[in-house]
């Protein structure tokens, strides 16, 4: 009976999102993926998730031609509306790092800073400032194996968005 427990426990996943600070428009953070500080993240405050939990999948970003982490709530209905909003993107020859979503979509991917950024997605990296972040991909390539490697094992990633 216990070594049941153990094995759903291993298959389970644990990241958490504490936002520390405030600065403007920007919400400043700090990724922990099983109790490992990964990286420093920045949201805009008005698109920013409420605190609570989600759960990370991969899905297939049509507009980044490549699969990224996407944020959703673990109720059967996320599916629909990531599909929805999916739906709204088109594919892009000339994608950056500071690319905008043509829609709110709450996906973990790496990039500079907020400013004018209105579309719910965390942004990945190491803070240079409250709000800016510098060496995106060193922190995001990293992170978005683990998570491909997580999910390819069936492996649940909850997330939980904390204020402190």
């Amino acid at each position: 009976m216990e070594k049941n427990n153990v094995n759903f426990c291993e298959n389970v996943k644990k990241a958490c999102i504490c936002r520390t600070d405030s600065a403007g428009e920007a919400i400043n953070g700090k990724l922990h993926f099983d109790g490992q500080c990964i990286c420093d993240t920045v949201e805009n405050r008005l698109t920013a998730l409420p605190a609570g939990d989600y759960r990370l999948v991969r899905h297939y970003c049509k507009q980044y031609a490549r699969f990224m982490p996407v944020v959703v709530k673990a109720e059967s209905g996320a599916w629909v509306q990531l599909e929805t909003r999916c739906a709204q993107c088109e594919p892009r020859e000339d994608v950056s790092l500071n690319t905008l979503m043509p829609c709110v979509c709450p996906m973990l991917k790496p990039g500079n800073g907020v400013h004018n950024r209105h579309d719910g997605s965390i942004i990945l990296g190491a803070v240079l400032v409250p709000g800016c972040l510098k060496h995106p991909l060193d922190t995001f390539y990293p992170l978005a194996e683990r998570i491909r490697k997580a999910i390819k094992r069936k492996t649940v990633i909850s997330l939980k968005i904390v204020e402190l």
